[in-house]
This record gives C-alpha cells, sequence and structure tokens, in this order.
C-alpha cells in the first residue's frame, strides 16, 4: 500500500509542479521510491527525462505518453506495425529516445515502455542486469538492431516486443537462444 501511495504522490507532485515547457525533472525526492508511473503529457515533456536516473531503489517504472482511458483500441491491425518500413518521418510527433540514464537503474526489475515512439534503445540500456520484465510494444524499434543489446539482460524472464519492426528469422533464433523467456515479438492475429 506505501508503494500505490508513493506512485500516487509522484504522479500528483508531477501534475502540479512540471506544467512548464521546460519542466523541471528533479525526482531527487523520488529516488528512494520502488515504483513510478510517468505520463509524459501531464509531466508537459515530449521526451523521457534523463532524470529518470535518480530512480536508483525503483524496481518497476510505466512510463506512458498520455493517460491511458479505456481500453487500449488498435487501428490498423497490430501486425500492420510490424510490417511496415521504417522511413521517417515516423508521424508528426516527436520521436521519443530513451536516455542513457537508464541505465543507473540497477534494482529495475519491471520495465513498460510502451507506445513511445522510442526509435533506439541506448547502449546502457544492457546494464539493467536486474530487468526480468520487458514490455517495449508499439515503438518504433528496428529489432534487428536492438537484438543484441536484450542478449546481456541475463535475469529476463518476460520479454514483449510486438508492434516492432522485426525479421521472422531472428526472432525465431532468439526465441531458440533463450528457451526460458516469455517471449511475445507479434501479435496473435498475425497468421504466420
Amino acid at each position: 500500500m506505501k508503494n500505490v501511495a508513493a506512485t500516487l504522490f509522484f504522479v500528483a507532485f508531477c501534475l502540479l509542479g512540471c506544467q512548464s515547457s521546460e519542466p523541471d525533472m528533479n525526482l531527487e525526492n523520488f529516488k528512494y521510491e520502488t515504483t513510478a508511473v510517468l505520463v509524459l503529457d501531464e509531466l508537459g515533456a515530449d521526451e523521457i527525462p534523463k532524470e529518470i536516473g535518480q530512480l536508483t531503489h525503483a524496481e518497476s517504472i510505466i512510463i506512458h505518453a498520455t493517460r491511458p482511458e479505456g481500453e487500449f483500441q488498435f487501428y490498423p491491425p497490430v501486425s500492420w506495425y510490424e510490417r511496415r518500413e521504417l522511413k521517417p518521418p515516423f508521424r508528426t510527433l516527436p520521436i521519443r529516445t530513451l536516455p542513457k540514464e537508464i541505465g543507473q537503474l540497477k534494482n529495475l526489475k519491471s520495465l513498460s515502455l510502451v507506445n513511445l515512439d522510442i526509435h533506439e534503445l541506448p547502449t546502457t540500456f544492457s546494464q539493467l542486469e536486474s530487468l526480468e520484465h520487458l514490455d517495449i510494444s508499439l515503438n518504433k524499434l528496428d529489432l534487428t538492431k536492438e537484438l543484441p543489446k536484450l542478449r546481456n539482460l541475463p535475469n529476463l524472464k518476460h520479454l514483449a516486443v510486438w508492434g516492432n519492426h522485426f525479421d521472422e528469422a531472428q526472432m525465431q533464433k532468439f526465441q531458440a537462444d533463450f528457451p526460458e523467456l516469455e517471449f511475445n515479438y507479434k501479435s496473435k492475429e498475425d497468421p504466420s
């Protein structure tokens, strides 16, 4: 219950204190919290703040571009995202980057970065040695380039990457290399 209250306080703090176009993302007061939920549009931010590296005690982080309302609906089908060509411009919203400071989160066990238009994981991503659950679905990742970083996560138990560009043969090889990993790389609607 303490974590839920701390998370709600963290989100409320950001709603009240981070409304300028150049928000002060001092997360120092929350560095001992184990759970964090960041909603970028409520922070007044287009990018994932580099100050995320201050959350060194976080075990679970969820980042959303906007606050989810109701049930998610996907149009076009998710399989379209997986087969689309990756040529800029991707859409009118800025492509978000994941700051290199994410690698400082040594206690992080669960990370959700869904539908943020992230086009590349930083090289420091492989430093998340405690990470067990990762969801990077519906981004702009070319998984061919990102698999080497994901291979270096020794405690990973669940990986969801669907809705990103992938090569079927490489995904099957990755899955064969890590048979204990629960690996979701394509939508259930994909007939192949």
